[in-house]
């Protein structure tokens, strides 16, 4: 069964802090709502400076500016988690018609 989104947020930012580059670290990005992981974990970034080194170190040559675009598309958003699920959903359904 999938990890929730809560659950792969928490192992992503862990692993940008060990720098992990595993299969594993991909797939928290790879359920359909990659882009809300991505505003989750610029959310955790602005209180954990560890977590914002890491990110930054890991996209230091380019990427960086996209991840704050993303994080800035849907800081109104309020519950990543419920936005992640609608997100999967809607992306199962499209799926669905080919």
């Amino acid at each position: 069964m999938a990890r929730s989104f809560n659950q792969r947020v928490l192992y992503a930012a862990r692993a940008l802090v060990r720098h992990e580059d595993s299969r594993a670290h991909d797939n928290c990005f790879e359920m359909g709502d990659g882009a809300l992981v991505v505003a989750a974990l610029m959310r955790r970034a602005r209180q954990e400076p560890e977590l914002d080194r890491a990110i930054r170190h890991a996209f230091r040559s380019a990427g960086i500016g996209e991840w704050e675009e993303t994080a800035s598309r849907y800081a109104h958003v309020r519950d990543l988690a419920k936005a992640a699920r609608e997100m999967r959903a809607e992306n199962s359904a499209q799926q669905c018609l080919f």
